[in-house]
């Protein structure tokens, strides 16, 4: 950074406080210090009200917050200045749809941002997958599908998955340079995996956080190739993932939740008992509180719950059985158990007491995948505890809907989706920052 200017040049100090009050923005959003990240948002903003850096990172510290309505209108408002400016058109499409719950809106804004001549292939896929994900929420099933299938953005995944596994097998085999690849995918693959914007070679961090990103956005198309009937579309996503990147536990997860949705359980538990072998090792996230604090929190949620048939099971002679472990057994992989399920209902099968309760079993890893950061834990426990009780007492789809209400209310967090869709928060980007 340029130093200090002197009376002669005052420009040069303006500039350089701008700069510094921008860079310890970030660095605060990045460790999740929201109110010193606004102070020195609010300062860069002083220091040039137009400038839309300012306004943008206005928009990421209200999005950190919990205010996506104000962060939209900062996103909206650093378009006004510079309308080609890519990052909060990104942004404005992801809050639409995760925090407003407005799809209509979203689909708006993810067609303002892929008429973007600067958006990148991956920004492109993640754009596109917004816009169908916004259609199935609006019934328009057969958009998404149409979206899907003419995106040219499933080749590049290809390709990039395909490039990962050559770099993989060949680590110390010169960079290969889009210039020289006739394919058009392979070529923008290349770019965004081992180039950064200025053409520069990314290093082996920046690397690996592309990879990320990658299997983040092809976890999410298989997901939504599945809510729109085509497993056999999923599962080709989920093994280019495998294919890709063979040590990643999201891969195999990917590839199991497509294989169960096809109707192959056989192979569907094969790849779960993949993914919790290669998670094993991971230590759960210090967000996660302990097993005691968890244990009082499920008492107390079911305590105060709205109905009383759950209220009944802390308040009848034999209490239910709260039990709190890192992760889910192998004997339960076995049997099916998703591996990353947070909070399962136990008790007899079959016979009269088929729908009885006996014991909750939470998994802390499991609550970790679907919080993603530390704010949103308990709100998350909250609505998957209800959740699963509401389904292993067959309560009505109104009775289980009044709780679901009653635990979002509880917790702050918004509803994912109001039209009774399979919509699940962890569909949504983790966090509360909308990076391009």
């Amino acid at each position: 950074m340029q130093q200090r200017g002197g009376d002669t040049d005052p420009g040069w100090g303006e500039a350089s406080r701008y700069a510094a009050h921008l860079d310890r923005g970030w660095d605060h959003l990045d460790r999740g210090a929201v109110d010193a990240a606004r102070r020195s948002a609010e300062e860069a903003h002083r220091l040039r009200p137009e400038d839309p850096d300012a306004l943008y990172l206005l928009g990421q510290v209200a999005a950190a917050a919990g205010s996506p309505d104000e962060a939209l209108a900062w996103f909206e408002r650093a378009l006004e200045v510079e309308p080609t400016y890519v990052s909060p058109a990104i942004a404005s499409a992801l809050v639409a749809l995760y925090d407003l719950d407005a799809p209509e809106q979203a689909v708006d804004a993810a067609e303002r941002a892929l008429g973007m001549e600067t958006l990148g292939p991956l920004d492109a896929l993640d754009m596109q997958l917004v816009a169908a994900e916004a259609e199935i929420r609006l019934g328009r099933e057969g958009h998404a599908m149409a979206r899907l299938s003419e995106m040219p953005e499933h080749e590049t995944l290809e390709a990039a998955c395909r490039l990962v596994a050559l770099r993989r097998d060949n680590p110390d085999a010169p960079l290969p340079h889009p210039d020289e690849m006739p394919d058009p995918a392979m070529a923008e693959a290349a770019a965004a995996l081992f180039y950064d914007p200025d053409g520069e070679p990314n290093d082996p961090e920046e690397f690996e956080g592309v990879c990320q990103r990658i299997l983040e956005l092809g976890a999410r198309l298989a997901r939504t190739w599945q809510r729109l009937d085509r497993p056999d579309a999923a599962t080709y996503v989920a093994r280019l993932l495998v294919h890709g990147m063979p040590n990643a536990a999201d891969a195999w997860y990917t590839l199991a939740d497509a294989h169960m949705a096809s109707g192959d359980p056989e192979t569907g538990i094969r790849a779960a008992l993949r993914s919790a072998i290669l998670e094993a090792s991971d230590p759960i996230p210090e967000f996660v509180p302990d097993a005691d604090t968890l244990r009082g929190k499920v008492v107390e949620m079911l305590a105060t719950a709205p109905h009383p048939a759950v209220r009944q099971l802390v308040e009848r002679p034999v209490p239910v059985f709260v039990h709190v472990a890192d992760r889910v057994p192998p004997e339960l992989l076995l049997d099916g158990v998703d591996p990353r399920v947070a909070v399962l209902a136990l008790g007899p099968r079959g016979g009269e007491r088929d729908h009885e309760i006996m014991g909750l079993s939470v998994y802390r890893r499991g609550l970790a995948h679907h919080a993603g950061h530390g704010d949103a834990v308990l709100g998350v426990l909250h609505e998957l505890l209800y959740d699963e009780v509401g389904h292993a007492l067959s309560l009505s789809d109104d009775e289980r809907r009044a709780l679901l209400d009653d635990a979002w209310e509880r917790s702050g967090r918004r509803v994912p989706a109001s039209d009774g869709t399979d919509d699940d928060p962890q569909d949504a980007p983790g966090g509360r920052r909308y990076d391009a």
